[in-house]
């Protein structure tokens, strides 16, 4: 929201898409971003009741964390028109936001592709650097500071109560911030955690990977908050 924003679009949020659908019978947008994964109604289920039901053929773009196989043939079944894996970089989002609002003519080498990290680098600040936009990036380190340690004790009381599906979504939710910054060794951490609730299998395990993944926060906490402290200096400048 923030990166859209601050390139000037007007964004509208929906909680999931029920509610993106409302949005749609009273108004008129010129694109669609979606998550496949949102409660109520998710991102197949919201393309297909858009295209046969309402018939609106704005643009869509689905986001997704995870790569299953055929994912992406089935959006494009369902009549959506691009598919991101994420994380990638915001150069590669805003390439195809000026595919479909200006409706310019691309060729296939002009895809740009979002650089693999090391998955020995424990994050990578190349997407941020991508913005040159010291304000977003200060914003992005903080939240991710203040809100990670939060969602990590709300998986551990998930995980204490057997609440296996709301573990999965709550470590899906991780998924994004870990996928901008690049941290890698945590992201397969809390994607393990993610599959393992999803399907209820060795879920004695997921204990264990939290604790890794608090450790994993803290050995990157001390280098983020360096990082957060550059970019306030440089907002100052």
């Amino acid at each position: 929201y923030l990166m859209l924003h601050k390139a000037g679009m007007e964004v509208h949020i929906a909680n999931h898409g029920k509610e993106a659908v409302a949005f749609l019978e009273k108004e008129t947008y010129d694109l669609i971003i979606t998550d496949l994964q949102m409660p109520e109604m998710d991102g197949f289920q919201t393309a297909a009741y858009i295209r046969k039901k309402l018939q609106i053929t704005i643009p869509i773009i689905a986001m997704t964390a995870s790569a299953l196989r055929n994912e992406k043939d089935r959006c494009l079944e369902l009549g959506m028109n691009e598919y991101l894996t994420k994380p990638f970089a915001p150069a590669t989002l805003f390439f195809h936001l000026k595919r479909f609002l200006l409706k310019e003519e691309t060729g296939p080498n002009q895809v740009i592709e979002a650089e693999e990290a090391k998955t020995s680098d424990l994050y990578n600040l190349s997407f941020l650097e991508e913005m040159d936009d010291a304000e977003y990036a200060s914003e992005v380190l903080d939240l991710f500071l203040t809100l990670t340690p939060t969602a990590l004790n709300e998986v551990k009381d998930l995980t204490f109560r057997e609440e296996w599906k709301e573990v999965y979504r709550k470590a899906h939710s991780l998924k994004s911030s870990l996928g901008i910054l690049q941290m890698q060794p945590m992201l397969q951490t809390v994607t393990q955690i993610e599959a393992n609730a999803k399907a209820q299998e060795d879920t004695d395990a997921i204990e264990s990977l939290l604790q890794q993944a608090f450790q994993q926060y803290e050995l990157v906490k001390p280098m983020l908050e360096a990082e957060l402290e550059s970019s306030r200096k440089k907002i100052l400048l």
